[in-house]
């Protein structure tokens, strides 16, 4: 584990605070995510509700986390109607099997892609990361060891998709000899 990446890291979440990069740099003694969470949720740079928080929440949290960037895109006030309408949980939007295309509309047109650290649980760790510090977050996560559960699943999803249309094994061309054809030969 590369520790000096995880400060890092915490000062790219958390957009430069020092009481972040400070608690970070001290306190390195649990695990990475956990910690980073931790330190990232008592500073308000990360958003944690349970699998069933309401979406509508999840949403203001979310925008309150982006210093109410959300709220000025077109489609945040109609994303927030429907989540007060339907009234469901917060998971049915993060992981079926990743987040909706609604969902990320509203945080990529603001300038930020949302993210989970992964922290075993049935929780989310949810961040905003800004778009063109992606790459950055993401290589200073691998150094060290902190996952992204959202990133993770967009990996498991393609290859998943890619299985499924991926075109069956050729058969054997005619006139060929069959496994079963080559056993009664040699006997």
């Amino acid at each position: 584990m590369d520790s000096q990446a995880l400060v890092q890291l915490a000062s790219l979440l958390s957009d430069g605070d020092p009481a972040v990069v400070a608690h970070m740099a001290g306190e390195l003694d649990e695990s990475e995510s956990y910690e980073l969470a931790e330190c990232l949720q008592d500073t308000a740079h990360l958003v944690h509700v349970d699998w069933k928080a309401p979406s509508d929440d999840t949403l203001m949290q979310l925008n309150s986390l982006s210093g109410d960037q959300l709220s000025a895109g077109a489609s945040y006030a109609r994303l927030l109607a429907q989540y007060q309408e339907t009234n469901c949980a917060i998971a049915q939007h993060l992981d079926e099997p990743l987040p909706t295309a609604e969902l990320l509309d509203v945080t990529r047109t603001a300038g930020f892609e949302l993210e989970s650290l992964d922290l075993g649980s049935d929780s989310y760790a949810l961040i905003l990361i800004p778009t063109a510090q992606l790459d950055t977050a993401y290589r200073l996560a691998e150094a060290c060891d902190v996952a992204f559960y959202f990133r993770w699943r967009r990996t498991v999803v393609a290859r998943e998709q890619a299985a499924a249309t991926a075109p069956p094994p050729p058969s054997p061309s005619p006139g060929a000899p069959s496994s079963r054809r080559w056993w009664k030969r040699k006997r």
